[in-house]
């Protein structure tokens, strides 16, 4: 959002929706050309804030699967610590 970004890997070992099964969240080092990407997508759409969801192939290879222009993130920063909120809160300011 803005010029944040808050990374975060979505540990699961099951076929069916993480969300209905036990995670692990922790804070992902996005490779500096894969953030690059996602902020050019943001403005690309015209959006301020945008939830984009990857996935890593086993080769290391990083995935765009969609980008939700209203994404949850509360339960990511209640889990974290991650200050997405407070970055909210700046971008409405």
């Amino acid at each position: 959002m803005g010029n944040n970004i808050f990374p975060v890997e979505v540990e699961s070992k099951s076929n069916i929706d993480w969300r209905k099964t036990k995670i692990s969240l922790k804070e992902h080092d996005l490779p500096e050309s894969i953030k690059e990407k996602c902020f050019q997508i943001v403005k690309k759409l015209g959006l301020r804030y945008g939830c984009i969801d990857m996935i890593i192939t086993p080769e290391n290879e990083y995935v765009f699967l969609e980008i939700n222009p209203n994404g949850q993130w509360s339960f990511v920063e209640e889990r974290t610590g991650m200050p997405i909120g407070k970055a909210i809160a700046h971008l409405l300011v």
